[in-house]
């Protein structure tokens, strides 16, 4: 188990020098989260797929709600009017998003572990806020 670890964060290591930044980011989620869950090598099969595509719905979900506010060349009242009323909307499917998360890594991760992601997405967003106040994108 530690072996692979080792492995998985020196890979992650070589690849991170060369990608694009929202690529590294990516690739500094997918370390933290899979040292923080202590996935085997068997959970990781399960539980990247699945993710990854929780990631992209959500993703899909953000980008069309700020579309939609970007989308008018002029701020107006209109623009700010529809994205206040789908906000509700939006905010509901990503929950949903969530819910269908948890629901899908059921038989793949344990309920601590399925807990302990919900944590870890947490964590990551403090840990890359403290390290962008620090300097150290």
């Amino acid at each position: 188990m530690k072996k692979s670890t080792i492995l998985i964060f020196l890979f992650m290591g070589v690849t991170m020098l060369a990608q694009h930044p929202r690529e590294r980011l990516e690739a500094l989620k997918t370390a933290f989260i899979t040292r923080e869950l202590q996935l085997t090598a068997e959970e990781a099969k399960g539980f990247w797929p699945i993710y990854e595509n929780y990631s992209s719905t959500l993703k899909e979900l953000r980008r069309t709600q700020v579309r939609s506010l970007l989308s008018e060349p002029e701020k107006s009242e209109a623009a700010g009017e529809a994205f206040i009323e789908q906000y509700p909307t939006t905010e509901r499917e990503q929950v949903n998003a969530t819910e269908k998360l948890l629901t899908d890594l059921k038989g793949i991760l344990p309920a601590y572990k399925r807990a302990r992601l919900i944590v870890a997405e947490k964590q990551f967003g403090k840990h890359m806020l403290e390290r962008i106040r620090d300097g150290r994108h």
